[in-house]
């Protein structure tokens, strides 16, 4: 069995990224937004393969079997970004738009 070895600085810089690509004005989304943003989501998933060089994803489902979810790119946003922050999920009711989604608050954890 070959064992990968995994480049803590290229996980760093990964993690960066995915940052510039998500947090690009605040840390609060709600899931209807993010549903909405196909560049976003297009982003993300083109991570993909740089995710594979940088993480082990034996048991990741949002890059080994995206096909079985929902929202794949929604899966490797939670689970990259969860080292760094906490993630508070809340249910939320935009009346404007007359919908009924999930809210999500980042917040970076302590150390």
């Amino acid at each position: 069995m070959r064992v990968k070895h995994i480049d803590t600085q290229k996980q760093e810089d990964l993690l960066d990224k995915l940052e510039r690509i998500v947090f690009q004005t605040e840390k609060v989304f709600t899931l209807h937004d993010l549903d909405n943003n196909k560049p976003l989501q297009e982003q993300v998933l083109a991570l993909v393969e740089e995710i594979r060089e940088a993480f082990y994803v034996h048991n990741f489902t949002g890059i080994n079997r995206p096909e079985s979810l929902k929202r794949p790119w929604f899966a490797i946003i939670r689970t990259l970004l969860q080292k760094r922050y906490n993630i508070l999920i809340e249910d939320y009711r935009d009346k404007e738009k007359g919908v009924r989604t999930k809210r999500y608050h980042f917040t970076p954890k302590t150390i």
